[in-house]
């Protein structure tokens, strides 16, 4: 009333729709927990809980790669559902091109853990955590894949091919839990971290696929 809008005049959205859509997000939602959590279940069942203790380190240092990049995702989002309501895929391009020189510049900071890996879990922690350090390189860079990943995974979400961003993470989950199984086995904590950058290399280039074949849709729906 305040705003003089007529209670008729503005568009709820449906229950129904608005729970079907929950629905559908649930099942990806518990592959994203698996794929960011198994790891460190074959690490405490094959390795002991020392071990999950060491490699939980590496994983929160790599968080660090996630503090710059993710806010501006947010950020993006809104522009990019903007452009595709207005059928804009120069722009859509556009948005994409800059969102990833972003993320390729977070190499620098993988560079950096690359080589004082080591001083820094010493410094920071205590020469017992230099044991993961090499988990923590391999993490670091399966990362930056990762990021690479959010990037066209958002983008697909924005462009209605939510679905599809869904079944990616859907098949890379059990990639995710058969690679820990037989690495965690073979080579240890470094296996689980190998098996988890694989994973989300997958998930990279599965979406950049899926990338690409929306695009061809789209221009040929344009023709």
């Amino acid at each position: 009333k305040e705003l003089g809008i007529n209670r008729k005049e503005i568009y709820f959205f449906p229950m129904r729709k608005a729970m079907t859509l929950g629905i559908a997000i649930i099942p990806t939602n518990i592959c994203h927990f698996l794929i960011g959590t198994s790891d460190r279940f074959f690490i405490a069942n094959f390795l002991g809980t020392t071990a999950v203790g060491i490699y939980a380190v590496s994983i929160q240092l790599t968080t660090l790669l996630h503090f710059m990049i993710t806010p501006i995702f947010l950020i993006a989002v809104p522009y990019i559902s903007e452009r595709w309501a207005e059928k804009d895929i120069q722009g859509i391009q556009q948005i994409k091109t800059k969102l990833t020189y972003l993320v390729l510049s977070s190499g620098i900071l993988c560079i950096f853990i690359t080589i004082f890996g080591k001083t820094i879990l010493s410094i920071v922690f205590t020469e017992t955590y230099v044991k993961g350090y090499f988990a923590l390189v391999i993490l670091s860079w399966g990362t930056f894949f990762y990021l690479l990943y959010l990037v066209v995974g958002n983008m697909l979400g924005c462009v209605d091919e939510a679905p599809i961003s869904a079944k990616i993470v859907i098949v890379s989950m059990p990639i995710n839990i058969i690679l820990n199984y037989f690495l965690v086995r073979q080579i240890g904590m470094e296996g689980v971290a190998i098996a988890t950058s694989i994973t989300y290399m997958t998930m990279m280039l599965l979406s950049l696929l899926a990338w690409k074949k929306w695009l061809r849709k789209v221009h040929k729906k344009s023709d």
